[in-house]
């Protein structure tokens, strides 16, 4: 399941939840902290039916269940933070088929770095791929407007006026309307385009890439070389040893 927008009152998380082999993985953020946690989808069964009680079912009924409740489409999930903002839980209520099930899910809050690894760099990338497709589009539909108009200077016409365009105009994609009319998230798409913040984030990421890359074929050669430089110790040792043995046998 991809990440989803989990609304309380008036914050907004994102929050995804992934089935894995046997594992149950859940991740919540606000974007600013980020808790997590993954357990073993029999512990997870065992967990639903401590505290549903009533609910007698065969193993693949009771996955079918956990599956259900924890898509935040189909039930009601309620986030309450400890004092400290160490520990969060998940708190998922459902109606399946008539009957309310519940499940209490615990996670720890993480390093800053998980946060980085699974939201800030997607996104990046994300936006990244967004303009490169933007861009593309718009350089496609600019030729295809230079293609239309050679094609009218040689005395063509277009027949079927229903598909006739007008000249593009990319400035019309900053004045598309949001759904919801958010004006302040308008604003926000407006400016993306226009700085090179991402750009710049982006290119310290590649470059925390290779500088990794760099770190780890140095310590390989580092690695070879102290290996090769004992190697010949080794070999100058074993040509003293013969050397001392053949002065001693003349």
């Amino acid at each position: 399941m991809s990440w989803q927008v989990l609304k309380q009152g008036d914050k907004d998380y994102l929050i995804r939840c992934i089935f894995k082999d046997d594992q149950v993985i859940l991740k919540l953020s606000d974007l600013v902290q980020f808790w997590s946690d993954s357990f073993s989808l029999k512990d997870v069964t065992t967990l639903f039916q401590e505290q549903n009680p009533l609910v007698e079912a065969p193993e693949a009924s009771l996955v079918k269940y956990i599956k259900n409740i924890l898509d935040i489409n189909k039930s009601e999930v309620k986030v309450v933070k400890s004092e400290d903002c160490m520990k969060v839980s998940l708190q998922f209520t459902c109606n399946f088929q008539g009957i309310i099930f519940s499940l209490h899910l615990s996670m720890p809050l993480m390093e800053p770095h998980a946060l980085y690894d699974d939201i800030t760099v997607p996104l990046l990338l994300t936006v990244q791929n967004l303009q490169a497709h933007k861009k593309y589009l718009s350089d496609q539909l600019k030729k295809k407007d230079i293609e239309i108009n050679e094609y009218k200077l040689e005395g063509y016409q277009i027949t079927r006026k229903t598909v006739e365009t007008v000249k593009f105009d990319e400035s019309i994609l900053s004045d598309l309307p949001l759904s919801g009319e958010d004006v302040e998230s308008k604003k926000l798409l407006n400016i993306i385009p226009q700085c090179k913040i991402f750009d710049a984030l982006y290119q310290l990421l590649e470059d925390k890439k290779t500088a990794e890359h760099s770190t780890k074929t140095a310590n390989k050669n580092a690695n070879t070389s102290c290996a090769l430089s004992k190697i010949e110790s080794l070999q100058n040792e074993d040509d003293s040893q013969v050397s001392k043995r053949q002065k001693l046998n003349h």
